[in-house]
Order: structure tokens, then C-alpha cells, then sequence
């Protein structure tokens, strides 16, 4: 039973801080958008984009600013 509830959570806290460092990285997605005047930023896994430019993937650039942001 111990096990159980450690597992649950553990599964609870992943779940917290997962959701905080998502709201985190679509906040510093939002100011980067309007600071760099960029129209739309789509999430290329769910948003049906077929294929792009790679030059347009902001992966990197959000990923460096989070943990700039983040200090790490």
C-alpha cells in the first residue's frame, strides 16, 4: 500500500511541476511572439502542419530563453 502511495504520488507531483513549466514556456512563447512581431507559432505535432521551413522551428531559441529564464 506504501508503494502504491508513493507511486501516486510521485505521479501528482510530476503532473504539478510538468503543468507549471508548460505554463512557464507558452508565457515566454507569447512575449517572444509579440517582441519579435512574429503573427502565429504553431505546435508542429498537433497543429497539422505537413512540413516547414526548419529555419522557422523555434525549438531551440524558446528552449535557451526558458532556461535562461529558469537559470539553469
Amino acid at each position: 500500500q506504501t508503494q502504491q502511495d508513493a507511486q501516486l504520488e510521485i505521479a501528482q507531483l510530476e503532473q504539478k511541476y510538468t503543468s507549471q513549466i508548460i505554463k512557464e514556456v507558452v508565457e515566454l512563447i507569447r512575449k517572444y511572439r509579440k517582441e519579435k512581431g512574429i503573427p502565429v507559432i504553431l505546435e508542429t505535432r498537433e497543429s497539422g502542419v505537413i512540413a516547414m521551413d526548419p529555419k522557422l522551428n523555434l525549438t531551440d531559441t524558446i528552449l535557451k530563453l526558458y532556461n535562461q529564464q529558469a537559470g539553469k
